[in-house]
Order: structure tokens, then sequence, then C-alpha cells
């Protein structure tokens, strides 16, 4: 019942105070008083760099000089300690549905040995914290490289600037791997009922018993699903939506230095794209794992039309129709707290609104632009 009986993946995740829920050797979960003290914790404490930032602003905003830019960083930076408050809180309150997954994970697993499969959930999820490791580590790159040209610049501004950003920036991809990682975890069990489906070409007596496991381990997964969606729907969409703002703003940025293209502009370019980096990866692979799960969802479907079985055994005509129906009723699909689904419509739809918005955007700068060329020629 102890931390030392979690791995270090969840540890990590409990450090960050994203899973104040404790795991037993088996993986069941249970709830923790000290994790919702360490929440709760943590939470005054991101509350207290809320108010804080408006006495910081004076260190990287310049009073003298009105500049929209750094405006536009300062809002940046209040929403992603905000959306880091709702991260923490959403874990704290939502971690019922988590204890749930969790424990219907257990199910899962339990009922996986009883068609002669043995999933390590330890092992897997030891190999999911060097992954993730290696992404953190991908992020530290692209940000530090920031930080090494705000120094060349002699930007002192920015570059506390970016030290303030940049923990609560870390903290939002931490969320967003936390959210893959348990639904790769889903897709590995669909992947593996699909193989044992399409094993199966018809129903006598063996295959009908591996066929009712199969169709309980859908329904666990469908509601493992669930939990998901009512454990990070809140935090999703509010990631989602910072990481919008930020490549439509830091795309507009891009825009401008374009049009004044000198070394330092090219070194400014290339900040913003380092700068956009982890935002475009965090969509673009949420989108893609919550894909390809569905596809294995599809193809469970499919597999399961194509075995064959007696007409005359009403019996196994009722169960396949009950295992359609469940199949078409309980879809294991992912959303952003109802808002949204996630998968590739959603890459389509924010590449054709960041369009739309810098397309405005850049309007409004060019009339900016030749009324005061206008000006300057009356």
């Amino acid at each position: 019942m102890s931390i030392s009986c979690a791995d270090n993946l969840h540890r990590f995740y409990q450090i960050c105070g994203i899973l104040p829920i404790q795991l037993c050797i088996n993986f069941k979960a249970n709830q923790s008083k000290k994790l919702r003290r360490y929440s709760i914790f943590l939470l005054w404490c991101l509350s207290t760099s809320i108010f804080s930032v408006f006495y910081e602003r004076d260190l990287f905003l310049n009073s003298k000089k009105s500049n929209v830019g750094e405006t536009v960083d300062f809002i940046q930076l209040v929403l992603m300690r905000m959306s880091s408050i709702i991260i923490i809180s959403e874990a704290f309150l939502t971690r019922q549905h988590l204890i749930n997954y969790f424990n219907n994970l257990h199910d899962v697993d339990e009922l996986m040995m009883k068609i002669n499969v043995k999933m390590n959930f330890q092992a897997e999820q030891s190999q999911n914290f060097i992954k993730i490791f290696i992404i953190l580590l991908l992020y530290s790159i692209f940000e530090s490289f920031c930080l090494v040209t705000y120094k060349y610049r002699n930007r002192t501004d920015l570059l506390i600037y970016w030290i303030s950003y940049m923990p609560f920036l870390f903290f939002s991809c931490i969320r967003y791997l936390q959210l893959m990682n348990l639904i790769i975890i889903i897709k590995r069990r669909i992947d593996i009922v699909n193989e044992k489906l399409k094993q199966i070409t018809f129903i006598h007596q063996h295959s009908m018993e591996n066929l009712q496991h199969l169709r309980m381990i859908c329904y666990k997964l469908s509601i493992m699903s669930q939990m998901i969606n009512l454990s990070f729907g809140l935090s999703t969409l509010i990631n989602l939506a910072n990481d919008f703002i930020t490549i439509t703003l830091n795309s507009y940025f891009t825009f401008v230095a374009f049009q004044n293209l000198k070394f330092k502009s090219i070194i400014k370019i290339i900040e913003i794209i380092f700068w956009s980096l982890p935002h475009c990866m965090n969509i673009i692979a949420l989108a893609t794992v919550c894909q390809l799960t569905l596809l294995s969802t599809n193809r469970t479907a499919m597999f399961l039309h194509r075995i064959n079985f007696n007409l005359s055994k009403k019996q196994h005509s009722i169960f396949m129709s009950h295992f359609n129906l469940q199949l078409l009723q309980q879809k294991i699909q992912f959303h952003a707290f109802g808002f949204f689904n996630i998968d590739f419509t959603l890459l389509f739809a924010i590449a054709a609104t960041v369009t739309t918005y810098l397309v405005i955007l850049i309007q409004f700068h060019l009339s900016e632009k030749y009324k005061g060329t206008e000006m300057t020629f009356t």
C-alpha cells in the first residue's frame, strides 16, 4: 500500500501532483490522505504564483514602452499558470475516476489471463517512463535553445520571462504524456482482443468461452475510456486552447519578423519555431494516439463480423447480436470536456482555424502599417 509499491512512472506523476491516488502491488488503486494533502499544498503554491506574476512582470515588461508582443507574452504566462491550477484541481477532484480506471484495468488483465495472455503492467509502465523521460529531454533541448539565444541577444527580460514560463510548459506537457500513456494502455489491450478475435473462425464451446471473456474485456475498456474523459476532459480542453493561442500568435510574430529580414530577425524566427515545437508536438501526438486507438476499436467490429456460427443455435446468434450492439453503443472515443472529439479531424480543424485567425491578424497589421505610411506622406 506504500508509494514504493508503485513504479517509477507513477511516483513521478505523484510528485507532480497529477496522480493523487495510491497503487498497490497488484496495481489496484486506493485513496491516499497524504497525496490529497500534497495536492492541496501544490494548489496553494500555484495560487500564490498567479498573484506573484503581477509583481514579476516588471522584470520582463518594459513599462516605458508599449509593446503588444510583451503584453501577449504576459497574458500567456498567466494562462499557463492558471492551466496548472486547473490540472491539479481536476486531478484532485476526479481521483475517484482514476481509481475506477485502474481497478477496471486490473480486472481486464485478470480476464486476459483467462484467454492465456499475461500482461506485465509494471514492465509496460517502466518502458513508458523511459519514453517519457526521452520526450521531456527533447523538450528541454528545444527550450534551452531559446534560453541560449536570449542570452546571446542580451535580452535579460526575455530570459527571466522564459525561466518563469518553462516550468508551467513542462507541467502541461507532463499532463499530456499522462493522458497519452493511459490511452496507449487501452490501445494495447484492444490490439490483443483483435488478435484473439482474428484467431476465431467458428464458434464452438471453447471459443464461446473466449468470446465471453473478450466481450467483458471490451466492456471494461469502454468504461476505462469514459473514466479518462471524466478525469482529463477539462485540462485537455484548457491545454489545447493554450497551444492553439500560442501557435496562432507565434505564426503571426513569425510573419512580422519576416518583413524585416536581418540576422537578428532570423534568430528570432528560429526562437519562435523552437518555442512552438512543444505545443505542436503535444497536439499532433495526442491526436495520433487517439486516432490509432479508434482505428483499433473499428477493427474489433470488423474481426467480429468475420466469425462464423451455427444459425440454428439461438444462444450463439443472440450472443453475437449483443456483442455487436455493445461495440456499437459503447464506443471507445476521447473528447475534450464534450466540446469536440480528439482525433485527426482535430488537427484539420486547428490548422484551418489558425490559418483563419492568422489572415485576420495579418490584415490588421498591414492596415495599421499602411495607415502609418499615409500619415507620414501627409
